[in-house]
């Protein structure tokens, strides 16, 4: 089944990254993850502004934030976990091993590194500047995790050609 689908972005006044176009489920969760990953790569510079010592805007980690609990967690991951990972689990993917366990096990991982910067990003306060090296919450801010890593893995290595045939082929 095809779908026709729109994702505009705009971050820290950067032009807007606007992407459309046609594309089945897996190609769809695919360039999902692009998206997601791009999102991650800003995350990443905003980390490494923090431990640099340069100045940061707030709100800038708010909409980071904002963007993946409500799109990548919110939308995409319940896809994944609500449907494709469902699917999977019918065409014989094991929920307690292999890919699928260590897509839910990020998956939480994931959310719970989310919810620490959400709550960091509800604390700081207002207007452009640097966080201290002393500050209690430049380490939530810098700390990788595997949300920072895995979306790219996981769209890279995973086999989801071969996965989109296997559930097509479970479903007919």
């Amino acid at each position: 089944m095809q779908r026709k689908w729109v994702v505009s972005l705009a971050i820290d006044g950067q032009d807007e990254i606007t992407a459309e176009g046609t594309m089945n489920a897996i190609d769809q969760l695919m360039a999902e993850h692009e998206l997601i990953v791009e999102v991650l790569d800003a995350l990443d510079g905003y980390a490494s502004n923090v431990e640099r010592g340069t100045e940061v805007e707030p709100s800038d980690l708010a909409e980071l934030v904002r963007f993946l609990r409500e799109f990548a967690d919110g939308c995409h991951h319940a896809k994944e976990e609500g449907i494709l990972f469902a699917a999977m689990e019918q065409a014989g993917f094991p929920r307690e091993m292999g890919p699928l366990a260590v897509m839910l096990a990020e998956h939480e991982q994931g959310r719970g590194y989310i919810a620490r910067l959400r709550a960091v990003a509800t604390v700081l306060p207002t207007g452009r500047r640097r966080i201290a090296p002393s500050s209690p919450l430049r380490p939530t801010i810098t700390r990788r995790c595997c949300a920072v890593t895995s979306p790219r893995r996981t769209a890279s290595c995973f086999p989801w050609p071969r996965l989109g045939s296997t559930v097509r082929s479970w479903r007919a």
